[in-house]
């Protein structure tokens, strides 16, 4: 603690210290620079003055310039005058031009197709004779600060005319004073003799008192560009006047610059003599205020040590635990009444804080709970979910990495159409509160699409249009969605950026459904595209969430795709419910000792269309035999006889030998699936009665005379003769019989 305070009174004087060194060398720069300012404004002054009397030169030497370009053209048009055929003699002209330091000549016949450009010779002036000047024109240039300066001459009769004209360039050499160039020579500021005075006009320099820099200099370093075109300079500019600093050949230099008429005036120093002066005021004072200071720190340190510091560490020492979350702690400090005060004023904070944070989280617990129910509420959890019907089998599961989930699943049976289901998984990008409401969001979408009667490719093009036009937060959803009509067995199905399902045909293996991943929904536009595929029965999807396969382990190993798919063929003939209760198990015994670090979620459903459950009893035996016969209506074959032979026969086996102990009886459970190319038919009978597996008998011998025969065995007998296969395994205490015939 003493070290801490000790540092921070250290800082403390550190940045007095340098702030009023700071202060000192802000000062004593302004000092220097207000100086040399007055210094130039004084020259300023004088310079103004020198103008002046140069500006009444230049009017004087305007008007000689203007008489002689009349006297060169002149001159031009009595020669054309004595030789016509000059006009037209390109070679003259050419030379002509150039020896008289003209821009341009123009020749001007009366039967020229073009008038004379951009003027109208007064009716006065129309009858004057060759060599007689017409009248002067001048038309601003460029820049706008030079003239150029034409004249016309009649060389004969019948309104030939020439023009000769000076360029804007030779009209300004004209027109500068060479006088100028020498008014800030000997104008020095300094006692170095560097500092010097420059007189600028339009950008270019003009007169140049510094000998150290030449006029290339300053048009190299861009100084005189930036202050006529830079926004920074147009705004100095518009307050008059203005200093600035610049960086020529490596020199740093300052600029006092006063703008007069169209000239600039400038003044410079080299910073290097300009702040001399100041380097060395400042070093004295750095000087002494680094000693004053460190006296100071020195007898503050010993009283703070003495007088403050013990007190300071026991608070801190409390303060400690109560930052480190012990909010039962106290602070008793009783040096003085200073630190009695402190002491009851932390311990009043500490019981405010303690008493806020429970509330906090009394509140925060609250509302998590809240909207966990009312995600859950809008979740369907009851199962079997559609009691009333067998012909699907359905189960999911969704557990949050966090108090509400930011995956989510559906299922629901079309809004009047029950013969369709309409099923659903999807993922959020984010977790909690707000993926909790993104996926409330898009679950509202997408219920309500679907029952008004889109088709899933739709229902998708427009929930990505909508979240898309309303996500300010950049969330996205991955989801997959199939509508099942259980009479046909026919599926139809979308996926937008979801892992794809894994199917399991009957009696297979899972595989994972070939499905395009297509876009995530509100990202960007997408055209969604639908596929279709015909579940027969005993068929079973799985579909799942990422966080399955990227639940990690200790060292942060995935649960991996491998994994899943291991296990999910462990037994494909699982219950939809036992097969998600084991994955959710092995996951969890591969969390364990870690925090779940995604929401998962799963969907198990099997198609179980043409099926039939019935008591194993001997009066039920023509629903049976009704049962298979309307499957077999649709596909005339001569074998269809000796199908419901053998569905009659193994039936009635089960009814009588099943359930020897119950006096009641059992069930059965009949399953057909039939089609293939070429087309056949598979019967599976199902019952919980004793093992028996009727393929372990003997056949009987055929052989022997009728009356010599063993009963009970021709049955059996006649079902493997007349079937293409006959299977039988005994699995979930029950035995599970199959025939098989190619019709």
């Amino acid at each position: 603690m003493k070290k801490k305070l000790q540092k921070w009174l250290l800082l403390f004087f550190l940045i007095s210290f340098c702030a009023t060194s700071a202060l000192t060398y802000v000062a004593q720069t302004k000092l220097a620079e207000r100086t040399a300012v007055l210094t130039i404004k004084t020259r300023i002054n004088y310079l103004r003055y020198q103008i002046e009397a140069h500006e009444k030169s230049v009017l004087s030497l305007s008007k000689k310039i203007k008489e002689i370009l009349k006297e060169k053209a002149a001159n031009l048009a009595l020669n054309l005058k004595s030789n016509p055929e000059l006009a037209k003699d390109e070679t003259f002209l050419n030379t002509w031009k150039s020896n008289n330091d003209l821009e341009e000549i123009q020749i001007f016949f009366p039967d020229s197709p073009k008038p004379i450009p951009d003027i109208k010779i007064p009716s006065d002036q129309k009858k004057k004779s060759a060599g007689e000047t017409v009248f002067l024109t001048e038309a601003p240039c460029e820049n706008k600060d030079s003239q150029k300066l034409s004249a016309y001459a009649p060389w004969g009769s019948d309104n030939r005319l020439i023009r000769v004209s000076f360029s804007c360039n030779k009209y300004q050499d004209f027109m500068e004073d060479l006088s100028i160039e020498h008014l800030s020579a000997n104008l020095k500021l300094d006692n170095y003799g560097r500092g010097s005075m420059m007189i600028a006009r339009n950008g270019k320099l003009i007169s140049d008192g510094n000998l150290a820099l030449t006029k290339q200099d300053l048009h190299d370093s861009g100084v005189l560009r930036k202050m006529y075109k830079d926004d920074e300079f147009h705004r100095i500019w518009n307050k008059k006047s203005g200093t600035y600093h610049a960086q020529i050949h490596g020199k740093k230099v300052f600029f006092y610059f006063e703008p007069y008429k169209n000239y600039m005036f400038l003044g410079i120093y080299f910073e290097k003599d300009l702040y001399r002066n100041r380097n060395k005021v400042l070093l004295f004072n750095i000087t002494f205020l680094l000693i004053l200071f460190l006296v100071v720190y020195v007898l503050m340190a010993v009283v703070l040590d003495r007088m403050v510091i013990s007190g300071i560490k026991k608070i801190n020492d409390s303060l400690k635990k109560i930052t480190n979350g012990d909010l039962n702690e106290k602070v008793r400090v009783t040096t003085n009444d200073e630190f009695i005060s402190l002491s009851d004023s932390i311990n009043s904070m500490v019981d405010g804080l303690q008493q806020a944070h429970q509330e906090s989280l009394q509140r925060i617990n609250h509302e998590l709970q809240l909207a966990y129910k009312i995600q859950t509420s809008q979740q369907p959890a009851v199962f079997p979910a559609f009691p009333d019907q067998n012909k699907i089998d359905l189960f999911a599961l969704s557990r949050p990495a966090k108090e509400v989930s930011g995956d989510f699943y559906d299922f629901f049976m079309l809004d009047g159409d029950p013969s369709r289901l309409a099923f659903t998984i999807a993922d959020v990008s984010e977790k909690g509160i707000p993926a909790a409401l993104f996926v409330m969001t898009t679950r509202a979408l997408l219920k309500n699409l679907t029952n008004m009667g889109y088709s899933p490719a739709e229902i998708f093009n427009r929930i990505n249009r909508q979240l898309k036009e309303d996500n300010k937060i950049n969330m996205f959803v991955t989801a997959f969605m199939g509508i099942l009509n259980i009479d046909t067995g026919k599926l139809v199905y979308v996926n937008a950026g979801h892992m794809p399902p894994y199917i399991c045909r009957h009696n297979g293996k899972f595989q994972q459904l070939e499905v395009d991943p297509e876009f995530v929904l509100g990202a960007i536009d997408h055209d969604y595209q639908q596929h279709e595929i015909q579940l027969n029965y005993n068929d079973t999807l799985f579909l799942y969430t990422d966080g399955i396969t990227e639940a990690e382990d200790r060292n942060q190993t995935l649960f991996s795709q491998e994994r899943l798919e291991k296990l999910i063929n462990e037994n494909p003939a699982d219950s939809v419910q036992d097969t998600i209760f084991k994955i959710k198990s092995a996951v969890e015994e591969y969390e364990k000792g870690c925090e779940q670090s995604d929401d998962f979620t799963m969907l198990a459903l099997r198609y179980l269309k043409n099926r039939l459950y019935l008591p194993a009893r001997m009066d039920k035996i023509d629903e049976a035999m009704t049962f298979v016969e309307s499957m077999l209506q649709n596909h005339s074959s001569a074998h269809t006889y000796d199908v419901l032979i053998a569905v009659e026969e193994i039936f009635s086996n089960i009814a009588k030998y099943a359930y020897p102990d119950r006096t009641e009886g059992g069930f059965v459970d009949i399953s057909c699936a039939i089609g293939g190319d070429p087309v056949f038919i598979s019967i599976t009978f199902t019952d919980s009665g004793i093992p028996f597996n009727p393929l372990d008998r003997p056949d009987p011998d055929i052989t022997l005379p009728l009356m010599q025969r063993e009963p009970g065995k021709m049955g059996l007998f006649m079902v493997k003769k007349m079937m293409d296969s006959v299977t039988y395994t005994y699995q979930n205490a029950q035995n599970v019989l199959t025939i098989r015939k190619q019709l």
